[in-house]
């Protein structure tokens, strides 16, 4: 994908946090029950989670090259927030898969990171490691050493005023067979336990962001705890339409965006 629809999809991936749950299964423990939520980091798993949120998803009728597009996007979002960096990692991230045997069928990503209230903004995490090294390699020697081992809080106390430094979460999709059992709800519920461990995690709320018109999953994050903090009215969001001809395009436009917390 070129960068400007990379661009405007890393910003739509966050935006679009949670899938629409569909109406309760009579026996809703008759298929979760077996499902098991691991945390990955290994290439090939992430690359099958990008491409099984591609298609849980979107769920839209695609042609192959634009299936490719975006399986190419999120592959490539999911390794930006999710993989291994190079040189000392300060801030964590981690992508939840859940999976029946060896078939993946949920998934969440949590990524500790920077929330700006002022300007309305979250940080992606290169920007945030970006943002400390910056400032850390500013210090004299003397003053940096005693940064060395700091905490996220205290450097984000030291160097980054007005902000937050916390867990936000993003990429929760479920297989549409899947939903209404409960394990948008497992999943939500494993982010928030890491979130809680320590081990680099910190911050007292875990964040996320969702379209305002998906009430939906607006709904569902409010009846686990997250409140509304901001609307941004103008948030990128990447969009697969039908043409009048009836081909299936992906457009990008704006979209009223909910910064939404709950509290640790």
């Amino acid at each position: 994908a070129d960068q400007k629809t990379m661009h405007a999809l890393a910003l739509a991936l966050i935006a679009h946090v949670g899938v629409s749950p569909a109406p309760r299964a009579a026996h809703p423990t008759s298929m979760s029950s077996v499902v098991q939520i691991d945390i990955v980091s290994d290439d090939a798993t992430m690359k099958e989670a990008a491409r099984f949120f591609a298609g849980a998803f979107w769920g839209a009728d695609l042609t192959g090259a634009q299936a490719a597009k975006l399986e190419a996007a999120h592959s490539a979002d999911f390794d930006t927030r999710y993989g291994t960096l190079v040189g000392k990692r300060r801030f964590p991230s981690a992508l939840f898969i859940a999976h029946d045997g060896d078939s993946i069928v949920g998934c969440a990503g949590l990524e500790m990171t920077v929330v700006d209230p002022e300007t309305q903004a979250v940080w992606d995490r290169p920007m945030a490691e970006e943002t400390v090294a910056q400032f850390l390699s500013a210090l004299g020697g003397r003053k940096r050493g005693e940064y060395r081992k700091a905490s996220l809080e205290e450097i984000g106390a030291a160097f980054l005023e007005r902000k937050l430094v916390v867990p936000v979460m993003s990429n929760l999709a479920v297989d549409k067979a899947r939903r209404g059992l409960g394990l948008g709800k497992r999943l939500v519920a494993a982010c928030d336990e890491v979130a809680r461990g320590g081990d680099g995690w910190c911050g007292s709320s875990m964040w996320l962001l969702v379209e305002e018109q998906n009430t939906n999953a607006v709904g569902f994050y409010k009846k686990l705890g997250f409140e509304e903090v901001w609307c941004a009215e103008s948030a990128s969001a990447t969009r697969v339409v039908t043409t009048e001809g009836g081909a299936v395009e992906l457009t990008t436009s704006s979209v009223p965006t909910l910064a939404m917390a709950k509290a640790l």
